[in-house]
Order: structure tokens, then C-alpha cells, then sequence
């Protein structure tokens, strides 16, 4: 579901109108919100996690439009938007 909301932002993300670090707080507000909903219910396992930082980092990558196959590392796009991984510390902090 959190894909689905990603993409159907795609007219956001692809506007040169609209500054990085708006992009970023509505892809916080609209996507991680569906992408986390029930999160309270969830057992988080290793392979769980692993999942929902990829989809963090996948989100942020479609933000820049940038693609897997540019060989850009997860510490380089996070310097370019300039923001901490926060996903999964906040599914973490719903669980308590």
C-alpha cells in the first residue's frame, strides 16, 4: 500500500516547482502514514526491517529521481535530502 501512495505522488516528485525538502515532508505526512498503518500489530523481525528501510530508501530514491542502476549508496542520497533514516524508529516508537 505505501508503493501505491509513492506513485500515485509521482506528479509531486517529478515537479522542478516544488523544493526537496517539501517533497520530503509530504512524503512523510502522505506516504509513511499508509505505509505504517497498523504498524502497532506487527512482529518485527530481521527480515521485516530489512524491508521497511529499503522501502524508506526506495522512496527517497524516487524523490530524486534517481535509479538503482546509478550506483548511488543509501549515506549519499541520504546527505542530498539532507534527513536521517526515521521510518523505522517510528514503527518502533508505534509499538511501544
Amino acid at each position: 500500500m505505501g508503493r501505491a501512495a509513492m506513485q500515485s505522488l509521482s506528479s509531486v516528485s517529478k515537479s522542478k516547482d516544488i523544493s526537496t525538502t517539501t517533497k520530503v515532508r509530504l512524503l512523510k505526512a502522505l506516504v509513511w502514514s499508509v505505509a505504517i498503518y497498523g504498524s502497532e500489530g506487527w512482529t518485527l523481525r530481521s527480515r521485516e526491517k530489512k524491508y521497511i528501510e529499503a522501502f524508506e530508501m526506495w522512496c527517497y530514491r524516487r524523490l530524486l529521481r534517481i535509479r538503482w542502476t546509478q550506483h548511488k549508496t543509501n549515506e549519499w542520497i541520504l546527505g542530498k535530502l539532507k534527513v536521517k533514516r526515521e521510518l523505522l524508529d517510528r514503527v518502533k516508537s508505534l509499538k511501544l
